[in-house]
């Protein structure tokens, strides 16, 4: 069983795109959410800051280099490669934008004004950028290393799934996604 590789490209984006979106916000060790505050609008303000800046611009640059290199990868000048190299960064900026409107109220949720200051002030620093950059590059190799281990994993598992029920020889063809 063989990933197409437009299926492969849009997988590898979205993989890293995901885990990149910065440490999800957790309540405190006793449970509790971040006080209601007579600031929500501001607290989801500094939410989407904070999102834009640990997220947002770096991830969308990055998106459109994996698809670049994964377009080049496939060698061809095939209508679906030129579909998928002209619509998928459209889309995946849309799934981005979204994702990160979606989770900003979470973050609102979940931490004080304070803290949620203090985390823009971070990601605003020239530390915190370098830190955004620097993950970023490591969610990029880190896809690339899930994909291996990945396909090493699902080979395995349609072994022992093949051997308890009857597989055709396509079935029983490694997965890939390169």
């Amino acid at each position: 069983m063989r990933l197409h590789p437009f299926a492969a490209a849009l997988a590898a984006c979205l993989c890293f795109a995901v885990p990149a979106a910065g440490q999800a916000p957790s309540a405190s060790p006793d449970g509790a959410q971040a006080p209601a505050e007579a600031g929500d609008a501001a607290r989801l303000d500094l939410a989407r800051r904070y999102l834009e800046l640990s997220v947002g611009g770096d991830l969308v640059k990055a998106t459109d280099t994996l698809m670049a290199q994964a377009m080049a990868a496939l060698e061809t000048d095939s209508p679906e490669a030129s579909f998928m190299a002209e619509q998928m960064p459209a889309m995946l900026e849309t799934l981005l934008e979204r994702t990160m409107e979606e989770m900003a109220p979470l973050y609102a949720r979940t931490f004080t004004s304070e803290e949620l200051e203090a985390l823009v002030a971070f990601y605003d620093s020239p530390m915190g950028r370098d830190i955004t950059h620097k993950t970023l590059g490591i969610a990029m190799e880190q896809d690339a290393i899930m994909q291996d281990i990945l396909g090493e994993a699902m080979t395995g598992f349609l072994d022992k799934f093949c051997r308890q029920f009857d597989c055709g020889a396509e079935a029983r063809a490694a997965p890939t996604a390169k």
